[in-house]
């Protein structure tokens, strides 16, 4: 059994390739909620392959529970507070950028 760490270095290691594969073939960047939103509100030319990513990751998800289930075992806390630090981290960094970019002149 690896350990978890042994595990997400390896899920690291395979977003990353994954993610500089789209950026170097597509000249996309690999953003979930981007992909999505196009998908849902499609221009034309552009939805095909956003849905089909979105597909991939929810079929991956499935193919992942039938031949390796014991992956989805464990007790994971929820991640509840990675999204509120998220959040706040966002909307500080916004403030911050927006006082920038007002301070050089760049904003009215």
């Amino acid at each position: 059994m690896n350990p978890d760490w042994l595990n997400a270095l390896w899920g690291g290691i395979i977003i990353g390739i994954s993610v500089s594969l789209m950026l170097l073939l597509s000249g996309r960047v690999t953003g979930i909620s981007g992909i999505i939103n196009g998908a849902l509100v499609p221009r034309k030319g552009d939805a095909a392959w956003r849905v089909f990513f979105v597909l991939g990751l929810f079929f991956g998800g499935i193919i992942l529970k039938l031949f390796k289930p014991d992956v989805f075992s464990g007790s994971l806390p929820t991640g509840m507070g990675t999204t509120i630090v998220a959040t706040v981290s966002f909307i500080a960094a916004g403030a911050v950028a927006v006082l920038l970019f007002r301070s050089l002149g760049v904003l009215p």
